[in-house]
């Protein structure tokens, strides 16, 4: 049997663009969700941005992946996701109806810092152990 990790490892170096395809549109529906149900309009602009990169790589050959600003910018707007989903859950913002909409935001920010923390840490060529790359 295979860990978790090395059968991750495994699907996104066998199967790279069908990988690519998947990871893209899910980023792309989940961030379509938190902009559909975000009231506060500055971080409106971080999930749009967050949105655009996404549409952009799977439309064209950009790869973000590929550009440490990217990778940067997307590990910074991770952090911004965490700050205004525990901000809201500690607020108690996360009202009837919002709850799931600030557990998104909480689980975005997670990804997004992890995920984008091992692709710096590979553009440098260090291993990362959090996502098994």
């Amino acid at each position: 049997f295979l860990s978790r990790t090395e059968a991750f490892h495994h699907v996104i170096t066998r199967y790279p663009r069908a990988w690519h395809n998947f990871s893209e549109i899910l980023a792309t529906l989940v961030l379509g969700y938190v902009l559909a149900l975000e009231t506060n309009l500055y971080f409106m602009i971080v999930v749009t941005l967050g949105l655009l990169t996404h549409l952009a790589q799977i439309f064209t050959p950009f790869a973000c992946p590929s550009h440490a600003w990217c990778n940067f910018a997307a590990y910074a707007f991770g952090f911004a996701h965490l700050g205004v989903g525990a901000r809201r859950w500690v607020a108690g913002a996360a009202e009837p109806g919002r709850s799931l909409h600030t557990c998104v935001v909480l689980a975005v920010g997670c990804f997004a810092v992890t995920w984008h923390f091992c692709s710096l840490l590979n553009a440098g060529e260090v291993q990362c152990r959090i996502w098994g790359w």
